[in-house]
């Protein structure tokens, strides 16, 4: 071995002398690196446009076959039982020829709706390539008001007027007792009046000729339209149970005793609205029990007995 090397010794490791392997040569590289600049690709005006083209080619060829091959032969129609098929179609406003894939469906359900009051829901459908299928629902129970001329009317439980008809036909639904509304027409909302008309006397002076009776709106207590809001409220409950149909009449002269018919076997007292849909349900779940022969009077207004229902058989 040379005398120079023993005198020096072994040379240190990298990790002896506190550096890590590379390091050196790591920040050399760093340091000597340069940034490397690379210009931008030239614009290719051509390139560009012929994309632009071959887009505008795919998108016309798309409408070109929606308008040629996707328009309206056929309409089917679903759940019609008041009316017939062509009536539902006639009133979804749809032409033949219109395009399948642009036709508005919340536009033709609300065109059925408005034009034919007895249908409840309606659901629209396409079916490749040329038919729409329209699904209707309609109104199992309707009930029958008096207005204030004495004309009856056919209402759903939301208070929309779906027919006209007479006081025989009336018997056939179920009434609505004590309530009066305003003459409205096929399709309307029921209405009735906020305040009552009555009349008042005017003081006269003495020796001058007598000023007859002004008629004037006053207070009369519980107003038409409250009687009808109270209404609306009951039967949208009632709806919502299998004994809706098979209700006579609910008398609402007295909105803290509401009164029901039940199939011609029950006569309800069914109190204020306090409690509705839990008094509706003891009332379903009680008849339910009862045997066919029985008849008599129901009070589930849980004035006498909290949370009970009390049966008196007729005498």
């Amino acid at each position: 071995m040379d005398t120079k090397e023993r005198r020096r010794g072994p040379r240190p490791s990298p990790a002896k002398q506190g550096k890590k392997p590379g390091t050196a040569h790591s920040e050399r590289r760093l340091r000597d690196s340069d940034v490397v600049y690379t210009p931008p690709k030239p614009f290719r005006r051509g390139r560009f446009l012929l994309r632009l083209a071959t887009v505008a080619a795919v998108v016309f060829a798309l409408l070109l076959g929606m308008s040629i091959f996707f328009k309206v032969e056929n309409v089917q129609v679903t759940g019609c039982n008041k009316y017939i098929p062509w009536d539902v179609s006639e009133a979804s406003g749809i032409e033949t020829g219109s395009n399948l894939l642009t036709i508005s469906r919340a536009q033709i359900g609300g065109n059925i709706i408005s034009r034919l009051p007895y249908v409840d829901t309606v659901r629209v459908g396409i079916k490749l390539p040329d038919t729409v299928i329209i699904e209707i629902t309609e109104l199992d129970v309707v009930y029958a008001v008096e207005d204030a001329g004495g004309n009856w009317w056919l209402m759903n439980a939301q208070g929309k007027l779906v027919d006209q008809t007479n006081a025989v036909t009336a018997k056939e639904y179920t009434q609505l007792l004590g309530v009066k509304i305003e003459p409205g027409q096929i399709g309307e909302q029921a209405v009735a009046k906020e305040v009552e008309l009555g009349t008042i006397p005017v003081e006269t002076v003495e020796g001058e000729e007598t000023v007859p009776q002004v008629t004037v709106a006053v207070s009369v207590g519980i107003t038409g339209a409250e009687r009808l809001r109270t209404a609306l409220l009951v039967l949208e409950e009632l709806s919502k149970h299998s004994i809706s149909g098979l209700v006579d009449s609910v008398d609402f002269t007295s909105l803290t005793e509401i009164e029901l018919w039940y199939n011609n076997r029950f006569q309800v007292n069914l109190g204020d609205t306090g409690q509705l849909e839990y008094k509706l349900s003891a009332l379903e779940s009680t008849i339910a029990q009862m045997e066919s022969y029985e008849s008599g009077h129901l009070d589930i207004s849980f004035k006498s007995w909290a949370d009970k229902v009390v049966y008196t058989p007729f005498s």
